[in-house]
């Protein structure tokens, strides 16, 4: 086998561990919410979840096997794909700027609605991330949040 295809091959299996990571019937025993249209939303927002926890995760589970990891670690990382799922669900959007841009008013004739900006305790404007912090909690205990080389 040359090395392109060797390089090819690893990527596609990549690609493949990327989308296994949670199945709709593990999401669901998980005790999450039912997605509305779940057969052509769920993949999507699978997809997406997947992308944000390869990344705080440093990809870790591009190098190792989710299957045969322990348990614990195993589970607390699908528990966190699934919370974030939700909270993609929930918020109606995948990337920093649809989970924040919101109409700031909304007027229906004579009747105006201002949206109160949530401000922190240092007076920023407080915006959602795109990291849920459900899944976070779920990742907390698990190492795979580590920063250190290696």
């Amino acid at each position: 086998m040359s090395l392109n295809q060797n390089h090819q091959l690893n990527q596609s299996s990549q690609q493949r561990k990327r989308s296994e990571y949670l199945t709709y019937a593990e999401y669901l025993e998980f005790g999450f919410d039912e997605i509305e249209g779940q057969f052509k939303a769920f993949p999507q927002y699978l997809k997406r979840a997947s992308y944000v926890l390869d990344h705080v995760t440093r990809k870790f589970y591009h190098r190792a096997d989710l299957e045969t990891d322990y348990d614990w670690r195993r589970d607390a990382f699908k528990q966190a794909v699934a919370a974030q799922i939700e909270y993609f669900s929930e918020l109606g959007g995948f990337t920093s700027e649809s989970l924040n841009n919101e109409p700031q008013q909304q007027q229906i004739g004579r009747i105006s609605v201002a949206k109160v900006a949530r401000i922190n305790a240092t007076g920023q404007v407080d915006e959602r991330t795109l990291l849920s912090k459900d899944a976070y909690i779920f990742l907390e205990e698990t190492s795979l949040l580590s920063r250190g080389i290696g």
